[in-house]
Parts: structure tokens; sequence; C-alpha cells
């Protein structure tokens, strides 16, 4: 079983109880994916803001219909590509957090345009034309294709012309948010403590999990007891870490801390003794 059932929810094609192998791994998809789905919703409705901003005689010409109806022939044309790329990079500005009313970071830019060019390929890849598989090569970062020399080329001078302007005019460069550190999981650990309950301990150690394993939420979601390994060496529990979009899994130590805040064994001992629900070693 899992170590934190209660919090995590997987796909409905997965077993809590069943354990961790290369094969379910494999078999999480994107689309399980809650952060994936909304991206692709927001790439969707940033498309309709990109064809309200044509005139009528382009947008009749590159995107005459929202996306959901575009044909196979429209939706795969390069030039709608050039102008949503255009579009990206000149005319859209986040609408909302930190950012707003700027224009978008080179990141998100490019990202917004592939992800544009995968959900064409989820329509059309298993049931287009040959011309048209052809063209969604330009997904394949590798691939020495027409298409795919063509999108990288798109990318390449957006990525140019967002850091020429950014340059220009003083931007800052880098929007990613201010990271979590140390002192910030110390506060939240704190305050759980204090809280006293099965459930704050068992929300302690997850995060504590989380940050030392330095990854996604994801991955702390599916530790699993048989997973935890003692090394005598080291001194420390070591961990596998699932990361379902690769389908790969990654060894992380889980330590002790120079004070009670910031270490994992302090919360694993709070959480073996405050829960009561489960059954921890059931061979014992």
């Amino acid at each position: 079983p899992t170590l934190f059932p209660a919090q995590c929810t997987p796909p409905s094609n997965l077993s809590p109880a069943s354990p961790l192998s290369p094969a379910r791994l494999t078999s999480i998809k994107m689309e399980s994916s809650s952060s994936w789905a909304a991206q692709k919703k927001n790439v969707i409705r940033i498309f309709e803001l990109f064809r309200a901003s044509l005139s009528e005689e382009t947008r009749d010409a590159l995107a005459p219909h929202p996306f959901e109806e575009l044909s196979e022939e429209e939706a795969c044309n390069p030039k709608m590509f050039e102008e949503f790329s255009h579009f990206l990079v000149y005319e859209y500005k986040i609408e909302s957090g930190r950012f707003m009313s700027q224009t978008l970071a080179v990141g998100p830019a490019t990202n917004y345009i592939r992800i544009l060019l995968n959900l064409v390929s989820d329509r059309f890849k298993s049931c287009g034309t040959a011309e048209t598989r052809l063209s969604l090569t330009a997904l394949d970062s590798y691939a020495n294709t027409e298409a795919a020399v063509w999108f990288k080329r798109v990318k390449r001078k957006m990525v140019r012309t967002i850091f020429q302007r950014s340059m220009s005019s003083g931007e800052e460069m880098d929007k990613s948010e201010t990271p979590l550190y140390l002192e910030h999981i110390k506060a939240v650990c704190r305050a759980y403590g204090r809280e006293g309950s099965a459930e704050a301990a068992l929300r302690k150690l997850a995060i504590k999990c989380l940050w030392q394993g330095a990854g996604r939420a994801s991955e702390a979601a599916w530790l699993s007891w048989d997973s935890l390994q003692w090394d005598p060496f080291f001194g420390s529990v070591f961990a596998e870490f699932p990361q379902s979009k690769m389908s790969k899994y990654k060894e992380i130590p889980l330590v002790a801390g120079a004070d009670r805040h910031s270490c994992f064994f302090v919360d694993f001992g709070d959480f073996l003794v405050l829960d009561n629900k489960s059954v921890h070693c059931p061979d014992d």
C-alpha cells in the first residue's frame, strides 16, 4: 500500500494497493493529470482570443471555426501556427496573478504553441491522412522532417524575439514564482506539530518527504511502504520516488535534520504513533 493513502487519489486505471513497478508507471497517461488538462483548456481559451483578434478576412482564411470544429486541413495549417506564435509573442497579455498585463516569457510562450500542436495531434494522429501524420512529426525534437525543421524555426524565432525585447526593455526574464525554502517547510511542520492530530502528523510527514525528495507532489504521493529501505552505511532511509511522466523512479534518502522541524525521523515517528487506522507491518 502507499504511504499516504488518504491524500493520494490515483488514476482510475490503477490500484493504490498494487506494488510500484515500471509497468504500473507506464500505464499512467498524461490525461490523468489535472494539471495537464488545465493547461490544454487554457491553450484552447487563448486560441479563441487569438481568433477574436484577427480580422474577419484573416480569420476566415486561417481559423474559421473554434478549435474543436477545425477540419484536419485547417488545424494542420502551418500559417495558422505562425500567426498564433506572433499573437503569443506580441499581443497576448497575462490576465491574472503576479505578472498580470505583462507579455509572456519564453517558457510559457513556446509551451503554449507546443500544446496547441499536441491538441491537433490528439485529434488527427490516429485518423488523419499520411500527410497529416507527417506534419505532426514536428512534435519530435529529434526528427529531421520538413515539419520538424519548420517548428524548430518557429520556436527559435519566438525565443529570440522575446529575449531581445526583454533585454531591451529591462523586463524581468525569469517569471517563475519565488521558491519555498527550508525555513518555510519548518514553519509549516511546526504548525502541524502544534495541532497534534493524526491528520496533522500525516500531512507533516508528506510535506517532509516531498521536500527531501525535491520533486513533484505526485512523486511523494506514490511512495509505498515496500519501497522504504534502511541503509546501514549512510544511516538513512532510502525510498523509490516514481516519476510517472518519465516512467522511471529515483532513489531518495530521507534523512535526519538539524532540528525536530526538519527531521524525517521525528515526523515518521509521530506518524507511526498517532496513526491507529493502518496496519503498517502485517507480517510482524
